[in-house]
């Protein structure tokens, strides 16, 4: 059985959210440190790994949903994201930020638990579907 075909209403929300996810880390990271609201009881790299969590899920469905295979997709969702990470990290210093190796890792963290649990989830559904098809197809 091929991939799971995506509506193309579903592709393009997908798409949206990504781009509107991205844009708010984007601005969050760089966001001035005395703007900032004070979270005392969550760390920061529990932000960083959550944050990260969610931007490279959404990027991993976006990049299933335009039908990239498995391994091509990890890939590209580890370079961009593991890259985009780290410059995030290193331009922050220009917006009165620190840059922190530490946050870099929870990025790291969240990126790479992100894809593994988008495959293992697709995988599960692809499985599923083909032993619905085996049974009523």
């Amino acid at each position: 059985m091929s991939a799971v075909r995506w509506p193309r209403r579903s592709r393009r929300w997908l798409l949206i959210a990504c781009i509107v996810l991205w844009a708010g880390a984007f601005t969050a990271t760089h966001t001035p440190a005395p703007h900032l609201p004070d979270l005392p009881d969550i760390k920061d790299t529990t932000m960083h790994a959550v944050g990260y969590l969610v931007l490279a899920g959404m990027f991993a469905l976006v990049l299933a949903s335009r039908g990239l295979p498995g391994v091509a997709r990890v890939t590209i969702v580890l370079c961009v994201l593991l890259s985009y990470a780290a410059l995030d990290e290193l331009t922050q210093p220009y917006f009165n930020r620190t840059a922190d190796i530490n946050d870099w890792l929870a990025d790291s963290i969240g990126t790479i638990i992100a894809a593994a649990a988008v495959e293992t989830v697709l995988a599960i559904t692809r499985r599923r579907r083909r032993q619905v098809w085996r049974r009523f197809g």
